[in-house]
C-alpha cells in the first residue's frame, strides 16, 4: 500500500440492501484527493474493482468516522484551515459506487459540530443534532429545482422529558450524547448534572 494512504473496510449485510453480503474496500490518500473502491461479494467470492477517482472535496479537507446506512456509506467532512468546521458529508452510493458531496444546512456548519447520520423509516437519509437539550431532525429532500438538500423536519425539546425520567430540576444541566440513528430510531445517552447552590 502506498505511503500516505489509508484503508477502510465496510460490511454491507443482506438486511441493508437485499443483496448477498458484501465487503466494500475504500483506499484513499490522507487528504482524500483520490479514492479507489473494490467490492467483494459473498455469493461469487470475487472482487469487483472500480477505477481510481478524484474526489469532489475542496483542498484541506479531512473526514471523521464513517457511517453505513441502507444503500450509503457517509463521512462527515471538515475543513482544517485554522478550525475544524463541518461543512458537508461525503456519500458513497452502494448501488452505483459513485461518490457525491452533500452540503450541510447552514445551522450545522459549525466548528466541532456533532451529529449523527442515519435514515428515517422510509429510507431517506437524515441528520440528527442536539443543541441546548433540543433534538433537530434534518431530512434529505428534493427541492423544486430537483437538487437534494437537508431540510429541517422537526425539533424535539428534551428537558421536560428528562426531568420526568431523571427527577432533575429545571436548574440542573443535562448532557446529551448522540449514539446512532438506526431504522428510524435515535439512540442517545443522557447524564444529568446537579447544579448545587453553595
Amino acid at each position: 500500500m502506498p505511503y500516505g494512504s489509508s484503508l477502510e473496510f465496510h460490511i454491507l449485510s443482506p438486511e441493508e440492501d437485499q443483496r448477498p453480503s458484501r465487503v466494500v474496500y475504500v483506499r484513499h490518500d490522507y487528504s482524500w484527493a483520490w479514492v479507489r473502491v473494490a467490492v467483494l461479494s459473498s455469493d461469487t467470492m470475487e472482487w469487483q474493482m472500480f477505477p481510481e477517482t478524484a474526489m469532489p472535496l475542496p483542498a484541506g479537507s479531512m473526514h471523521a468516522a464513517s457511517t453505513v446506512v441502507d444503500g450509503f456509506i457517509c463521512w462527515q467532512c471538515e475543513s482544517v484551515g485554522g478550525a475544524s468546521l463541518s461543512e458537508y458529508i461525503l456519500v458513497l452510493n452502494t448501488d452505483t459506487f459513485q461518490f457525491s458531496r452533500m452540503d450541510l444546512p447552514p445551522p450545522l456548519r459549525k466548528v466541532h459540530q456533532t451529529f449523527q447520520i442515519g435514515q428515517i423509516n422510509d429510507g431517506k437519509l437524515c441528520i440528527v443534532n442536539e443543541k441546548e437539550c433540543t433534538l433537530s431532525v434534518w431530512i434529505l429532500t428534493a427541492g423544486d429545482d430537483g437538487d437534494e438538500r437537508f431540510v429541517l423536519h422537526k425539533m424535539f425539546p428534551l428537558h421536560a422529558s428528562f426531568m420526568e425520567v431523571t427527577s432533575c430540576s429545571v436548574e440542573d444541566t443535562i448532557s446529551v450524547r448522540l449514539m446512532t440513528v438506526f431504522n428510524g430510531f435515535l439512540y442517545f445517552a443522557i447524564r444529568p448534572c446537579r447544579n448545587y447552590v453553595h
